[in-house]
């Protein structure tokens, strides 16, 4: 398996960065897909993702950078809070820590209820944070696909895809596609 990955990463090519004209500006082009069409819209967003893929992580990485940036505390709480809620999750159904907590709430109920408290008072304190941490996360994936659902194809977009589709070439995403069966 570990032959085969890296035989992988040896084939694949990342997409030339385009350019900010073609991305954005001048000579792009943009129009609200048909609704009606699931197929086409669908064909729409892969191809773009497909050709515009590198501007796409550069616009990702910037935007997520822009955001720590910005709101450093509130990136890093939200980060700790959502790994702690996960890993609390986690430890809970592979130990024993539900049979200490049954316990607990039996043998001494105001003790259990403090910490109930205390744990909802601090959830209710982080909640801002972990609600923009997710806002953050999620800003750029909504703007890849509302850039890939609007913007129109050209020339070159169709010419580069028909590429990767015949499997003269390889990208990153050409190869996410394959592996969700959306090539």
């Amino acid at each position: 398996m570990d032959h085969s990955l890296s035989k992988l990463t040896r084939s694949v090519e990342f997409a030339p960065l385009r350019t900010l004209s073609d991305f954005l500006l001048e000579s792009a082009r943009f129009q609200i897909p048909d609704f009606r069409d699931q197929t086409r819209w669908a064909n729409r967003i892969r191809n773009n993702l497909l050709y515009y893929q590198t501007n796409y992580f550069l616009m990702i990485f910037l935007i997520y950078l822009i955001f720590l940036l910005i709101y450093p505390v509130k990136v890093i709480t939200g980060i700790c809070t959502i790994t702690a809620l996960y890993y609390f999750r986690y430890c809970t159904q592979l130990w024993t820590i539900h049979d200490h907590i049954v316990s607990l709430r039996k043998h001494h109920p105001i003790i259990n209820l403090f910490i109930l408290l205390a744990g909802w008072y601090t959830l209710k304190d982080v909640m801002k944070e972990i609600l923009d941490f997710l806002i953050g996360v999620q800003f750029p994936i909504i703007l890849v696909f509302l850039h890939s659902s609007l913007r129109l194809r050209n020339i070159k977009n169709k010419i580069a895809n028909q590429l990767e589709s015949i499997g003269l070439k390889k990208t990153p995403v050409g190869v996410f596609l394959e592996a969700y069966g959306l090539n």
